[in-house]
């Protein structure tokens, strides 16, 4: 199993291909990581729950969902490492988690203090592009997303799944992608069979 450092690495790498970070902003920033480790299916974060930490997700698969009205699982988005997850101000409400954080497989993720990482944003224009660039992507994927689910059919929402998550229909249990695209396990599976 790797170690803390290759972990660590990873994440470098990670941002390096976004905002070649310097050496000197790694070294503030490297300090602040927390590496943790999940089994499958164990909720990282739980909504309503006080949580003030980024998270890069460095290996496995992890879904974030809301509870619906009757208590139902409403699954709103995927991740699979390695993937920076949804900036801390997009998944809370006056500082508690809006959503639950479930990995879908064993997973290994870092964690850093939002309010050191926001320290460093300030004084570091290169993690500024990074924060930016995240901020950027979620918000063009929520865009993206209402706009699919306000004006397009389930098939079209399984098409754009599978250009957004390739090969993920593979590795996750398809109840999981049926709540996702907003419709039941069986239809999925008929839709499955019309659109190969």
């Amino acid at each position: 199993m790797p170690d803390i450092e290759d972990y660590h690495i990873k994440f470098k790498e990670y941002l390096s291909e976004l905002c070649a970070i310097s050496e000197h902003s790694w070294s503030e920033l490297k300090p602040l990581l927390k590496t943790k480790a999940a089994d499958k299916n164990q909720c990282i974060v739980k909504e309503n729950q006080k949580f003030s930490s980024e998270l890069f997700l460095v290996s496995g698969i992890v879904r974030l969902y809301y509870l619906g009205m009757e208590g139902e699982e409403i699954n709103i988005a995927f991740y699979k490492g390695a993937a920076t997850l949804p900036p801390l101000f997009t998944r809370s409400i006056n500082n508690k988690h809006s959503c639950y954080i479930e990995t879908l497989t064993d997973a290994v993720y870092l964690e850093f203090d939002n309010s050191k990482f926001s320290q460093l944003i300030e004084t570091k224009k290169d993690i500024q592009q990074f924060a930016y660039h995240v901020v950027e992507k979620e918000l063009r994927y929520k865009i993206e997303r209402e706009k699919l689910y306000l004006s397009q059919n389930a098939q079209k929402r399984l098409l754009s799944f599978r250009k957004r998550y390739k090969g993920l229909e593979n590795e996750i249990p398809h109840y999981h992608i049926a709540s996702y695209l907003g419709i039941s396990p069986v239809s999925l599976s008929r839709l499955r069979k019309q659109v190969k």
